[in-house]
């Protein structure tokens, strides 16, 4: 299992968790980076991509076995059209969900769930509600 396996993994436990916002099902899409592209995305996606750390490589033995653990990040972006507590409950259960989601990802050794804070706040101010997750796999080789 590589980082592409792992986001692949991440998708379809996601996709399988029929994420849905006023009767409408919210997209999952791999990037490259955790951004919503506003001509052409809708309003609310999850996004799957790499993490912002790269991978690390351990030595497990001396038969030539390692210990990799890739990270990926898992971010809730939607519009907040200066709604402060509008959906608040909704995306502080699809986090909830979505980190029960990665730790059922079979496969790994061990897969970690990072909680980034529950709303970026830096995002909040640009009229975005943002919500990141971190899930580092660890998989011996």
């Amino acid at each position: 299992m590589n980082t592409n396996d792992l986001i692949t993994s991440i998708v379809s436990s996601l996709s399988a968790l029929n994420l849905n916002l006023s009767g409408n099902p919210v997209p999952i899409s791999v990037r490259k980076l955790p951004l919503k592209q506003e001509t052409i995305d809708p309003p609310t996606q999850v996004i799957v991509c790499p993490g912002d750390t790269p991978e690390e490589f351990r030595r497990a033995s001396y038969n030539n076995h390692f210990f990799y653990s890739p990270q990926v990040q898992v971010v809730i972006i939607t519009p907040n059209d200066a709604q402060e507590y509008t959906n608040l409950n909704t995306y502080l259960q699809w986090r909830e969900q979505i980190a029960g989601a990665l730790v059922a990802i079979s496969g790994p050794l061990a897969l970690s769930v990072e909680y980034d804070v529950p709303l970026d706040r830096e995002q909040v101010a640009d009229n975005y509600d943002y919500i990141s997750l971190n899930a580092r796999a660890t998989l011996f080789q």
